[in-house]
């Protein structure tokens, strides 16, 4: 059996499924945000960063998936971001022991926090009130370690999470969290220092402090090196968390769309771009 033809055949009967009645979800925007005050897109394919805002530093950032952003700065305060302004919600409200490192809307628009209570020496969950800033207790108790980012799996139906434990290098471990409250540790992502974690076309994204971009395996946990991300104000960036919206990889639309007409599929094949997207599909299609 010709196996290349085999994996034309079953890339094309996703392009056209995804063109049909049910249809791939649109590239889920990933944003990330840097010590330094500056927020933006990252091109998960190119690597590419644009900064769009810059004022307050951030601990982490949420996107849900009206395209409503938040931040939470290192005092526990909620912030509203739009364009390049941000305005304060309220305070959070925890105590100065907790420091929160990850924020996650979840498909409900229902937004979440993550930290580190130094004082109890466990990782805490909250439920955050968009409108007044105020937490509310979700999960506590979480093994003791350095907490990062949180995102939300729309077709999962729950967060992942990672952490780094003391004295354990590479110290990153990427664990679950259920809406019922409950925490699974996956494995070790083999990298550390990522504070960011993000979801795009299906797959996970985790982003170290010194921005290199992994490819996270959600079964295992473990993280390959994908790119290092570049920017134009410098290489001296560290970057803080990231951000996601939670989109299912399918999504039904209101109206089915046209199939494309098989010209359009041999224009393609003649261009090379098909081939170039399933270069590009292989590497992020590795089961996880």
């Amino acid at each position: 059996m010709n196996l290349a033809w085999l994996s034309l055949s079953a890339f094309l009967g996703i392009f056209l499924t995804c063109s049909g009645t049910i249809q791939c979800a649109q590239a889920a925007s990933i944003l990330l945000n840097t010590d330094s005050g500056d927020i933006g897109a990252a091109d998960p394919f190119s690597g590419s960063f644009t900064p769009t805002f810059s004022g307050p530093a951030f601990s982490d950032i949420a996107l849900s998936q009206a395209g409503n952003t938040v931040g939470v700065s290192a005092d526990g305060q909620l912030y509203q971001i739009k364009g390049s302004t941000a305005t304060a919600i309220g305070s959070l409200g925890l105590s100065a022991s907790v420091a929160v490192t990850g924020l996650g809307f979840d498909t409900q628009s229902r937004l979440y926090a993550l930290g580190l209570d130094s004082q109890s020496q466990t990782g805490q969950v909250y439920q955050v009130d968009t409108r007044t800033g105020l937490a509310a207790p979700f999960v506590g108790g979480l093994p003791a370690g350095i907490y990062g980012d949180i995102v939300f799996d729309a077709d999962r139906n729950h967060f992942f999470g990672v952490r780094e434990a003391a004295g354990i290098s590479p110290a990153s471990t990427l664990f679950s969290l259920s809406m019922a409250g409950l925490s699974k540790d996956i494995g070790s992502v083999g990298f550390s220092a990522v504070t960011g974690l993000a979801i795009s076309n299906g797959a996970l994204y985790g982003y170290t402090r010194s921005g290199e971009q992994l490819l996270i395996n959600r079964s295992t946990g473990a993280g390959t090196f994908d790119l290092a991300l570049s920017s134009l104000t410098g290489s001296d960036r560290q970057f803080s968390g990231a951000a996601s919206a939670p989109i299912p990889l399918l999504s039904v639309p209101r109206s089915p769309s046209p199939v494309p007409e098989p010209s359009f599929l041999l224009a393609a094949l003649a261009g090379g771009g098909l081939g170039a997207l399933m270069r590009r599909y292989r590497r992020r299609s590795e089961p996880d």
